[in-house]
């Protein structure tokens, strides 16, 4: 009896060591796993931050120079300078009928280039997740799915400089935007912005422009 006592208790303390090693190897993997994921959220964030960047950077940039080779406008398609008895310039008259729907096409074209976007996986090296460089662009890869989500608008500028002695280049100037979202989780994302602009009609104006600032109108 007492024998069979001594091998119960024996069985019972064996059961407990392996369930504290059991608890324990529980903790530490759980321990693993959320210092992992501490460590992987900012990489992740970012590299998105700068995929998204490349990828907002690429669609304004095609976007701009599609548009830029199907233009087809002259300047005075969308500026009238209106001259004194002398023929100087005293005033600019600017269509901006004609040039807000430049803008919106140039919009409209950014737009089918973000909505034809898709998913954009990110790929983390299980090294980089590990603290030390010893490890880093090291292990098997961390593939994450991105979504990308993106907005866009446009305006325009009139621009004046100085092109030489009595002479003054005037510009009409589209500038557009582009804020992408990179949506990582429920939770998570990373936004960015990107700017570009195109010159879509340009002259030098020869002479002294007298109040050429003051006196630039818009024909609605």
């Amino acid at each position: 009896m007492g024998l069979h006592h001594h091998r119960k208790l024996k069985r019972n303390k064996t059961r407990a060591r392996v369930a504290i090693i059991m608890i324990l190897a529980g903790v530490l993997l759980i321990w693993a796993f959320i210092s992992l994921l501490n460590n992987l959220r900012p990489i992740v964030r970012t590299m998105a931050e700068s995929r998204a960047l490349n990828i907002a950077s690429n669609v304004i940039s095609n976007a701009i120079t599609e548009q830029l080779e199907q233009l087809d406008i002259r300047y005075d398609d969308l500026v009238t300078l209106e001259r004194d008895a002398n023929g100087h310039v005293v005033a600019l008259k600017t269509n901006s009928t004609r040039i807000n729907a430049v803008r919106a096409q140039l919009v409209q074209r950014i737009l089918e280039k973000l909505d034809g976007l898709t998913v954009s996986k990110i790929a983390v090296p299980l090294g980089n997740v590990i603290n030390g460089e010893l490890f880093s662009g090291r292990g098997p890869k961390i593939v994450l799915n991105a979504i990308p989500v993106g907005w866009a608008s446009a305006e325009y500028e009139n621009v004046f400089s100085s092109a030489g002695i009595n002479q003054t280049r005037h510009q009409i100037v589209v500038k557009a935007e582009i804020r992408l979202t990179m949506l990582l989780s429920a939770n998570s994302s990373v936004t960015v912005t990107a700017k570009g602009e195109v010159t879509i009609a340009e002259t030098v104006i020869v002479g002294i422009v007298p109040g050429v600032y003051g006196q630039l109108t818009i024909d609605n």
